[in-house]
């Protein structure tokens, strides 16, 4: 077994490196997920619980079905994406559409009318809530690929 000296490194050809500019932009996409995701989990309870006066364990059920639903999503988002073809490429409008559907789908999540019954209100953010972690596997999986 040889050794490698630390003279025998690689060394990235300048054509082939990826300018830093990139990689922020790569890290900003990531971080649509993170920010959309957590805030989603954190504020839910605060928002609807404290809030609204709704029951805390109605909200763990209604956080716990779109994530189950999520899984049957997943696998069918990445295959579409992997096997899509357009003049943008594979990923692009995936990226485009997801992002701008995750925006609508976040503000959705916290747009509850105030004067329904607290049933309704649970329903709509089941809906809410559906609707979200449904478009998200739009944007973060192609991002990831």
């Amino acid at each position: 077994m040889t050794r490698r000296r630390s003279s025998d490194r690689h060394v990235t050809a300048p054509e082939d490196r990826v300018p830093v500019r990139q990689k922020i932009a790569y890290g900003l996409g990531a971080m649509v997920t993170i920010v959309a995701v957590n805030s989603a989990v954190q504020l839910a309870s605060l928002v609807y619980v404290v809030g609204l006066g709704i029951s805390a364990i109605w909200i763990g059920y209604a956080q716990a079905l779109p994530r189950l639903c999520d899984a049957i999503v997943d696998p069918f988002l990445g295959n579409l994406s992997d096997n899509s073809r357009s003049r943008f490429g594979r990923r692009i409008p995936f990226l485009v559409a997801g992002g701008l559907l995750i925006g609508i789908a976040f503000w959705l999540l916290w747009t509850v009318p105030r004067d329904w019954s607290k049933p309704a209100m649970f329903a709509y953010f089941v809906a809410a809530s559906l609707f979200f972690y449904t478009v998200v596997p739009i944007f973060s999986i192609p991002h990831g690929a």
